[in-house]
């Protein structure tokens, strides 16, 4: 291909990215007021765990969802449950595997406006180099330049490789896991 022709192909490329992509605001997030928490099961019993650690990059614009991106990580040494030895366990390589694995990341760039006024990401959830497809459903209250997301997801704990060995009985420790998001942020102006 000549000097010319990549040219073009760069220049084609160029411009048919929505010009909205560079206009979009990165979300600042209130980490304080905002909890991203899991619901699992073990013995026919639920717990509820959280993150104490994480970070997000959200740029989302309801009006631009061709444009809009979210990508999150939660550093695993962070997990807590309210039981040490859960935690320690969680961290182990039957599960995520805190050593070779210190993330776990999620990432959306494929957004929908649902009927019912709330909107659906389709994600990919990555847990120790494995990526599993995720589908996040939201709805956003906005006042001026506060937004408060409230989303949730279902993840299968055994197609993320959660729980290998001895731990992938699933009548032990249930197979899906029920994650709650609520995001506190300001977007635009201070």
């Amino acid at each position: 291909m000549s000097r010319w022709s990549r040219l073009s192909l760069v220049t084609i490329c160029f411009l048919s990215v929505p010009s909205s992509w560079a206009n979009l605001d990165t979300w600042r997030i209130d980490y304080d007021n905002s909890k991203v928490s899991f619901f699992a099961e073990q013995a026919g019993a639920e717990f509820e765990g959280y993150w104490r650690n994480w970070n997000a990059e959200v740029r989302f614009d309801p009006e631009h969802l061709e444009a809009s991106a979210a990508r999150a990580e939660f550093n695993i040494d962070s997990v807590h449950t309210g039981d040490s030895e859960r935690d320690e366990t969680l961290r182990d390589a039957e599960w995520f595997d805190e050593n070779a694995h210190p993330l776990v990341t999620f990432e959306a760039t494929e957004f929908s406006a649902l009927q019912d006024g709330s909107f659906e990401a389709d994600s990919i959830l990555t847990v120790k180099g494995l990526a599993a497809p995720v589908s996040f459903r939201f709805q956003l209250q906005q006042k001026a330049k506060r937004i408060v997301l409230n989303g949730e997801a279902t993840i299968d704990r055994l197609a993320a490789g959660l729980g290998l060995g001895e731990w992938a009985d699933t009548s032990w420790i249930g197979q899906f896991v029920r994650v709650k998001v609520e995001l506190h942020a300001h977007v635009g102006e201070r």
